[in-house]
């Protein structure tokens, strides 16, 4: 068969066999005497049908073609469009199709949607698919209109476009791209759509610095990073992620923030972002913006009167001066088995802080701190975090390591000796009140006291005012019953202790006279009547009582020391004596040289008598006893300068002691005899005349102290008054001039002041050298009424100085005045100078 002949007979049958499924209609190919499927859309959900010339309407039926319904629709240009949101979406529907001319039906299959399509977000993993099949992918928000194509051959850009979308939440839809069908394809649907949440940022994490422990407690998906206060971070700054729950301590994230224990300079404020890091669940949360504030160092531990006191052999106390309800303070107690558990001030995780919000005593005892206990104070926090003022707690300071002392008596055997110097508080040199104890079975403080004279009480007895002692109670502990070995019976009778506190014994001095007593007290406690007896037998307490030293003025028979021979001599008359008060002219020149008169001196050096009342220095652990050490004057205190002690009188050197021995009751005593220049007192700086009569307090060694028994006074020779006759410093402000011009008038006379002098034993002899402003001489004319001058003041002279002055301004100078003891008055009388207002 040849070529030709062959081609022509398979596309003879190719026709048949193109015809035989027309007719059957399962391919959709349109014969002569069908309609065409010119596009089926799935997006706009339609379907166009292309009629034949003969055609005026479109028949559809189902695959079973049982009935025909007929399509209103007029065809344009021969094509009916028509709607097919009719047609179920869950299963595939077989739609027939023909026109009332082309009856031979054509059948197309409406695929059903694909339901296996998944779409999935995690806030790590971003969005993941699953059944898409390798179809395109197409995304909107959930109230959008308008499809976008998934970008599936870069999904970290689409990732990037969820960033956006985190702050506030948003729901996504996805769906597989649909594919169009036309003629005999019936193409694909879209997918079922699936929606996605996008999960909003969570609130941003609340931070709260842990002062106590000094740290920032940690979930285990928080991050933070440094940044500045405005919230900036600089380039490359990372998140750090601690990865677990933990306290971070602020010296370890923040050590700028800290005080620098090298140089104690206070820490630096130190910003810091928090978040919670994401999840496979959750967003990355908002960010909260941290401010740790510098710390700021904790003056000494004196400077706030941070001290700590035994008051038992199990209990101390621990008071904080400087402690206020707007200055709050802390402590802590590691105890020793603490420390042996290897617990350090460094710990502070571990610690407890007690706070303290007044100046009052705290008292702690073994149990809460044992032997070898360590105590540290630091300064509580202040405010509130992200406050204006807040402050974070100070470094600590270690204040001690317990030491209790030993037991000092038992309840009912031992009495303890209290030895002072009547009129001077001073038990066993160590404390500033006379304390003794008692046990008690009522909850009642001691209510009265009454000294009664040793070892058979005599009279009445001296009782004290409720002012001059002070008692409170407190209950005992177990622990304190057994560290006082009491008995199983006193155990039950005794379940308080009562401190009493006597703050004053000058009540005695009276019966006593200038030898040493012994006293027990007697006390009244809760509603009892009576006075119980504070006796040894009963367990009481004593006191042993030496006489004080007193103050007298010297004899002729006394010595002192001489100044300018630098000998002791007979005191003549009253020279150097004083008589409870000694007045100094302030830096006068007129000195006692020895050889000059003495009533055309001033005064400068008087002389006292100390009688003591104990030659030695008393043994405090001793009942009545003293050392071999001889007492003497430690030092004298005047305007609280100290001044010392000197053979001789010199810079800081204002006072000699000469000892003599006396003869009273048949025992040696010794007095002292002192002698004070005050010329070496008023070379410091400090001090200033005052005209005021303050006291001279004399220390002696052994813990005495003698005030209130002579007073000085500096005084000043003159002062400016308001006119002849007055006697009282005048104010300033009325000799206060705006301008001086000589032009106006040829009367040279500025002004007239008059200057009082006080009345002293040089006072008539005393003149004016010279009267100056600017270290020039101003005065006219000079004269002298008793105890006033009238200085009289110079225009020409005061223009003369002025000139010396710098131009347009206005400036205050005062009138100097020099007398011939060397005091200087340079106030007073100021003169307010307009430089503009004088005629050169």
């Amino acid at each position: 068969m040849d070529k030709k002949r062959f081609l022509g007979k398979a596309l003879g049958m190719l026709c048949a066999f193109a015809a035989f499924v027309f007719l059957t209609g399962t391919l959709g190919v349109r014969a002569d005497n069908s309609v065409t499927i010119a596009e089926i859309n799935y997006q706009a959900s339609y379907i166009k049908v292309q009629l034949n010339s003969g055609d005026t309407v479109l028949q559809i039926s189902d695959g079973k073609q049982k009935k025909w319904e007929t399509v209103v629709a007029e065809p344009e240009g021969g094509i009916v469009t028509m709607d097919i949101s009719w047609i179920s979406v869950t299963k595939d529907y077989i739609l027939s199709l023909r026109g009332d001319s082309s009856t031979t039906p054509v059948k197309i299959t409406i695929p059903k949607q694909d339901k296996n399509f998944k779409a999935t977000y995690s806030p790590l993993d971003g969005i993941k698919f699953t059944g898409d099949n390798g179809a395109d992918i197409e995304w909107k928000k959930k109230d959008g209109a308008t499809w976008k194509r998934y970008p599936k051959e870069n999904p970290a850009s689409f990732n990037n476009k969820i960033e956006g979308m985190i702050n506030k939440g948003a729901t996504l839809m996805f769906r597989t791209v649909g594919v169009n069908g036309s003629g005999t394809n019936a193409g694909t649907r879209p997918s079922k759509e699936v929606g996605v949440t996008i999960k909003a940022k969570t609130a941003a994490p609340t931070v709260k610095i842990d002062e106590s422990k000094m740290s920032i407690p940690f979930k285990k998906n928080t991050e933070y990073r440094v940044c500045d206060e405005n919230g900036n971070v600089q380039p490359g700054t990372n998140w750090i992620n601690p990865g677990a729950d933990e306290d971070k301590a602020l010296s370890e994230i923040a050590s700028a923030a800290m005080v620098n224990e090298t140089t104690g300079e206070a820490g630096k404020d130190v910003f810091f972002q928090f978040r919670l890091a994401k999840t496979a669940t959750t967003q990355v949360s908002k960010i909260a913006t941290v401010k740790i504030p510098g710390q700021k160092p904790m003056t000494d531990a004196e400077k706030n009167g941070i001290k700590l006191k035994y008051d038992s052999t199990s209990t101390l106390q621990l008071t904080i001066e400087s402690a206020s309800s707007k200055e709050v303070f802390e402590y802590c107690i590691i105890t020793h088995k603490d420390q042996l558990d290897g617990k350090t001030i460094d710990g502070l995780k571990s610690l407890t802080w007690n706070g303290v919000t007044d100046g009052k005593a705290i008292t702690i005892n073994k149990t809460q701190a044992d032997e070898g206990s360590l105590i540290y104070v630091r300064k509580k926090a202040k405010g509130k975090q992200g406050e204006d003022g807040y402050e974070l707690p100070s470094p600590s300071i270690k204040i001690a390591e317990v030491k209790y002392p030993k037991e000092l008596s038992t309840l009912s055997t031992d009495i303890e000796w209290n030895q002072i110097i009547a009129g001077v508080v001073r038990p066993n040199n160590s404390g500033s009140e006379v304390v003794f104890r008692a046990y008690s079975s009522i909850e009642e403080p001691v209510s009265a006291i009454k000294f009664m004279s040793y070892p058979t009480p005599s009279g009445n007895g001296i009782e004290l005012a409720s002012t001059e002692f002070e008692s409170t109670v407190r209950a005992l502990t177990e622990g304190e019953k057994d560290s006082l070995k009491f008995t199983e019976e006193e155990k039950k009778d005794y379940n308080y202790i009562v401190e009493t506190k006597i703050k004053d014994t000058t009540k005695l001095e009276a019966s006593m006279g200038r030898t040493a007593k012994e006293y027990y007290i007697y006390y009244k406690q809760g509603t009892q009547s009576e006075y119980k007896e504070s006796s040894a037998a009963a367990g009481g307490f004593a006191l042993y009582i030496h006489p004080s030293s007193v103050i007298s003025n010297p004899t002729e028979t006394d010595e002192i020391n001489n100044t300018e021979a630098q000998k002791t001599v007979k005191v003549t008359g009253d020279q150097g004596k004083y008589e409870t008060q000694f007045t100094r002219v302030y830096n006068s020149n007129k000195l006692y040289t020895g050889s000059n008169d003495p009533s055309k001196c001033d005064p400068h050096v008087f002389s006292f008598v100390v009688e003591l009342g104990v030659n030695n220095t008393l043994v405090s652990e001793e009942q009545g006893t003293v050392t071999d050490v001889p007492r003497d004057i430690e030092k004298i205190v005047y305007d609280g300068i100290t001044y010392e002690k000197g053979s001789a009188f010199g810079p800081g050197k204002a006072f000699v002691v000469n000892k003599w021995p006396y003869k009273e009751n048949e025992k040696d005593k010794l007095k002292l005899i002192v002698t004070v220049d005050t010329h070496q007192i008023e070379q410091n700086s400090s001090i200033i005349p005052k005209d005021e009569l303050k006291s001279m307090d004399i220390y002696l060694t052994g813990g005495e102290v003698i005030k209130d028994q002579i007073k000085l006074e500096f005084i000043k020779t003159a002062y400016v008054v308001a006119k002849d006759g007055d006697t009282t410093p005048s104010n300033q402000s009325e000799y206060i001039f705006d301008e001086i011009d000589t032009t106006s008038s040829t009367d040279d006379t500025f002004a007239e002041i008059y200057v009082y002098v006080k009345p002293t034993q040089t006072s008539e002899e005393l003149s004016i050298t010279s009267v100056q402003m600017d270290g020039h001489s101003v005065c006219k004319k000079l004269s002298r009424n008793g105890n006033y001058f009238k200085v009289t003041l110079s225009k020409t002279l005061l223009n003369n100085v002025i000139k010396t002055m710098a131009a347009g301004v206005t400036q205050t100078e005062y009138i100097k005045f020099v007398f011939d003891n060397g005091f200087e008055l340079n106030e007073g009388y100021k003169i307010v100078i307009n430089k503009q207002a004088v005629t050169p």
